[in-house]
């Protein structure tokens, strides 16, 4: 069934690692950075306020919608001017949160299926997001990473899916995408030709309103599964 394929895109949070716990530790992290070094910025703003002040920022610019860094640059530089600090002593604070943002803790699958997954084929990082995947150390099992920053749209366009392909050396229908959400993910890789593997950990029912995925996994012991290579971990594990 999966003779054709010839490259797997991944994509990374919610689907490698949890990301909601992440984010809320990075952001707490900055706040209290912030704190302690532009202390005027957190008297005027908590956590919550400077959530709806990324959030705003975003959409009153949406050529950079795409970039979540330069988002949160661009609203630091907000809550800067807005305190009465200049922009370029508050952009440490970026570093501070990406640090925090990059501190993942993995599904415990992760780790032994790349490590088969990526002796069978080239895997292809595919995010919306700003992981860096040397930071939290996955690098060495992707061919490459594919940001909707560097692509300049966001899943589920079909540019980000072409550019996987284009990575691959593939086309679309020679490559599976495996992720979390029904619609960036699921209906972006339909889209765009690609075989879709709804990534489903937490037992979720599939929105009625979207076409059925072309398969499901509960993990990424699942996707080892579907594509007969559970016996290949079974004997790597003897």
């Amino acid at each position: 069934m999966f003779a054709h394929i010839k490259a797997i895109s991944l994509d990374l949070d919610d689907t490698l690692w949890d990301i909601d716990s992440v984010i809320v530790r990075a952001e707490q992290r900055l706040h209290a950075w912030l704190a302690a070094h532009f202390p005027r910025i957190t008297e005027r703003h908590t956590l919550n306020s400077m959530r709806e002040a990324r959030i705003a920022i975003g959409a009153r610019y949406p050529e950079i919608r795409h970039d979540l860094s330069e988002v949160r640059r661009r609203t630091l530089r907000w809550h800067a001017e807005q305190a009465g600090y200049p922009h370029a002593d508050v952009e440490q604070g970026f570093d501070v949160y990406f640090a925090a943002r990059n501190q993942v803790e993995l599904y415990a699958d992760v780790i032994p299926a790349l490590e088969t997954l990526t002796e069978h084929y080239p895997l292809i990082a595919l995010t919306n997001g700003n992981a860096d995947l040397q930071h939290i150390g996955l690098d060495r099992f992707f061919a490459s990473t594919i940001s909707s920053a560097a692509v300049k749209v966001s899943k589920p366009h079909p540019a980000m899916f072409d550019a996987a392909s284009s990575r691959a050396g593939c086309s679309n229908a020679e490559v599976l995408h495996v992720g979390d959400d029904p619609v960036s993910d699921v209906q972006g890789a339909r889209d765009a030709g690609a075989v879709s593997v709804w990534m489903n950990r937490n037992g979720t029912a599939w929105p009625d309103t979207h076409d059925q995925p072309d398969h499901e996994v509960e993990n990424l012991h699942d996707l080892l599964e579907l594509l007969g290579l559970a016996s290949t971990r079974a004997e790597q594990s003897s």
